[in-house]
């Protein structure tokens, strides 16, 4: 029989000068605007705290091997989901269904923090992109960014 430990993690560990380091930094943009800090990673899910510059965004992408959910921690974000945006603020948790274009931003204003599930594991070198896109999506952002 396998013996369960639970186990508390807590956002405060991961802000100010002692914060230990990002366990990832956004891939397109290499750590400008976006650090995750890598909770748990088993097979069956990935867990991770992330924080994001306000008014910035990732770059849409696909998950074709995971379900995605995100929950807002501080702040609001903005994610741009098959061409409708969704506002999320403390408290809101946002599914991505595998295979659905998204694209995570952060509203101006506050810092934004989440944390981020999804299952089983994702594998970044399975992200899929979609160039063809980006005006469209950029397009978006600016519009809910000036409200």
């Amino acid at each position: 029989m396998t013996t369960f430990e639970p186990r508390t993690f807590s956002l405060e560990r991961f802000r100010g000068p002692s914060a230990p380091e990002p366990s990832g930094t956004d891939p397109q943009t290499h750590g400008d605007i976006w650090k995750v800090w890598r909770i748990e990673r088993t097979p069956e899910i990935d867990m991770l705290y992330g924080t994001m510059v306000p008014g910035t965004r990732t770059g849409a992408h696909i998950h074709p091997d995971t379900m995605h959910y995100t929950t807002i921690l501080e702040g609001n974000a903005l994610v741009w989901i098959e061409g409708e945006m969704v506002e999320l603020g403390p408290g809101d948790t946002l599914n991505i269904p595998r295979y659905t274009l998204h694209n995570f931003g952060a509203s101006t204003g506050d810092q934004l923090w989440w944390v981020d599930i999804t299952t089983p594991s994702w594998d970044p070198s399975n992200l899929i992109f979609q160039p063809e896109r980006e005006e469209e999506i950029a397009a978006a952002f600016e519009k809910a960014w000036a409200r």
